[in-house]
């Protein structure tokens, strides 16, 4: 496609996928959950590797699997199904590369570890994981017999063909993109450029700093003042596409008149889009140097009120929101214990006919399955002395879907409106239209007189009783119209929405019954802490579980409380089936250990009544 601002937005792992998955021609729904259940067997392969019973681990099999979260997510395009599948898959092979010391096992995590790097922008967890590996590992290694120096040798090999698979793969897609776009990054959200003038715009102190919002609309106006560049941008800030952003941030935050961090990255690029400077990446890549160097030189000059950058993904005056931790830590937990509701629906609102087009030939849908039904309404409508002659569905955006010309007559819709003027004859129509998500589906219904008038208004509303207006306008005249029936077919009969929905229905308690006793495993563990073995295999796939589940849990806890709304179960679906590995894990090595204690205890006694 053409060089524009969104050619560059998104890290290029789960497009690459798609695409791979499109030549061997396999549906994407089926790869995605391919590639899951392939992850899940890699971790019982690591998790038999330790030594963990094979009843244990088909009961994990069973957790992790038919977790219910996968089950309307893998429905949609979403980046993060692939990172679930991966960071899955990273632990399992870094749990066999610890048992088994081999290097194939080692390679392999560094290329689950690189494709995990280039899938979302969260790149800051994938060293966590690895580090804490590596302090594992060498804990692990360490033995009364093993000297410290053996241990980081042992360590080595695996640690090196980690990294360079890793970091090979990293390198490759990163000088592929500066070849083509001219930045030495995954995304352009990770671009030196554009980091480079969104820092510089964070570098702004406002007057008033505002959570969720850490450009403000006074910190914009400033930057508009000593920087000629960014001042280009200011009409379009000001007009339409700028309050276009701002009601996204006023109907998720409820914060007016401001662009929140969740969106202004998208809306400074499409701003900048508007302005003209998405030509080539050349040209853009200037664009954001020169807005940097320019508000860089007026904060080192002193023209500027400034503040502390730490990390660009995170609102510089994030110690002061610090206090909301504790509530963001319910809000992103409560999404572990969610009461899952699968529902029949089959794609995003907002896709038209030309995109769902592309979705159902890269995805491999079959055009019949992304439906959920067929709508049928039929009603009367006209207008006095100007008879509707088209009835049509407008499913957005002036697409039309389905229309008639077909009008019955209707004697006693004439008879009741005679006294107010004269009535067309025929009046009466019916019209189907397709049916992807809900019952009533979105978008507009538009009628058409014989003189050329339009009238439209929302189906929903139009369903519902209320009139549809000329030209859409609120203050247009009504049209004479009422839906007196309806009737939704279902396309399919599709079992397995009864059956997920059972599932997800008692896999709630599941997980919130396995937590109260995995809280009281913790409680006995840290009691019998000295009984625990370093180098206990169970152990180390525990510790590796835990990282790999709090630091992502931790993370978006700190998102939520300081930058934007981070409660949407998508964000945790990566670790929300290693969640309930850990659990089962936790709640076995506890019981085990009582076990053990208990046997101990027994032999002492035997031993001294001897």
């Amino acid at each position: 496609m053409p060089y524009g601002w969104t050619a560059f937005i998104r890290p290029p792992a789960y497009p690459l996928f798609i695409a791979m998955v499109h030549e061997f021609g396999i549906p994407l729904r089926i790869a995605i959950e391919l590639l899951q259940i392939g992850a899940y067997c890699v971790l019982i392969a690591a998790l038999r590797s330790a030594a963990v019973p094979r009843w244990l681990c088909l009961s994990i099999f069973t957790a992790v699997v038919l977790h219910p979260t996968g089950f309307q997510l893998n429905n949609l395009v979403e980046a993060d199904t692939l990172y679930a599948a991966l960071l899955t898959y990273a632990v399992g092979v870094l749990i066999l590369t610890l048992h088994t010391r081999r290097i194939a096992p080692a390679i392999f995590s560094g290329i689950a570890l690189g494709i995990l790097w280039n899938t979302r922008e969260e790149s800051l967890l994938i060293p966590v994981l690895f580090v804490s590996y590596l302090l594992v590992a060498f804990v692990y290694e360490k033995t009364e017999t093993v000297s410290w120096r053996d241990a980081g040798k042992i360590l080595l090999k695996p640690a090196l063909s980690i990294f360079l698979a890793g970091a090979v793969l990293i390198l490759a897609v990163y000088s592929a993109n500066y070849f083509v776009f001219h930045e030495f990054a995954k995304s352009q959200s990770s671009s030196p450029s554009f980091n480079a003038a969104y820092r510089a715009l964070l570098r702004i102190k406002p007057t008033r700093p505002q959570r969720f919002v850490g450009v403000t609309r006074d910190a914009r106006e400033a930057a508009f003042q000593v920087s000629p560049t960014f001042a280009q941008l200011r009409p379009y800030f000001e007009g339409d596409l700028g309050r276009d952003w701002e009601m996204e941030t006023l109907s998720t935050h409820g914060i007016p008149h401001e662009i929140g961090n969740a969106w202004f990255l998208w809306a400074l690029r499409d701003i900048v889009s508007h302005a003209g400077f998405y030509n080539d990446p050349e040209a853009t890549r200037r664009f954001y140097r020169q807005v940097a160097a320019e508000i860089d030189l007026a904060c080192h000059q002193g023209r500027l009120p400034t503040r502390w950058v730490f990390f660009d993904f995170l609102d510089p005056e994030f110690l002061r929101y610090l206090r909301f931790v504790p509530q963001s830590v319910d809000r992103i937990s409560s999404l572990f214990v969610w009461r899952h509701k699968i529902s029949r629906d089959r794609e995003d609102a907002i896709l038209r006919t030309p995109e769902r087009l592309l979705y159902d030939e890269m995805a491999g849908r079959r055009a019949v399955l992304t439906r959920i039904g067929t709508l049928r309404l039929v009603g009367w409508a006209f207008d006095f002395d100007d008879p509707v002659q088209l009835v049509a569905y407008d499913s957005g955006g002036g697409e039309i879907v389905s229309a008639t010309t077909h009008f019955s007559p209707r004697f006693d819709i004439v008879e009741s409106f005679k006294e107010r003027g004269r009535v067309p004859e025929n009046i009466e129509f019916g019209l189907s239209m397709e049916v992807r998500r809900g019952k009533i589906p979105a978008g507009e219904l538009l009628f058409v007189t014989q003189s050329g008038r339009k009238f439209s208004g929302w189906v929903s509303a139009i369903v519902f009783g209320e009139a549809p207006r000329e030209n859409s306008a609120p203050t247009g005249a009504p049209l004479m119209c009422q839906i007196f029936a309806r009737k939704f077919t279902p396309s399919i009969v599709n079992h397995s929405i009864r059956h997920e929905n059972n599932i997800a229905t008692y896999y709630w308690y599941f997980v919130f019954a396995f937590s109260l006793l995995a809280t009281v495993a913790v409680l006995a563990l840290i009691i019998f802490f000295r009984r625990l073995r370093i180098r206990d295999s169970l152990n180390a796939v525990i510790i590796l579980l835990v990282i790999a589940v709090a630091s992502r849990f931790g993370l978006f806890v700190l998102l939520d409380a300081t930058c934007f709304n981070g409660q949407d179960v998508r964000y945790l679906f990566p670790v929300m089936p290693l969640y309930s590995a850990l659990l089962i894990l936790l709640i076995y090595r506890a019981a085990r250990l009582a076990l053990s204690s208990r046997a101990t205890s027994v032999a002492r006694s035997t031993t001294k009544i001897s």
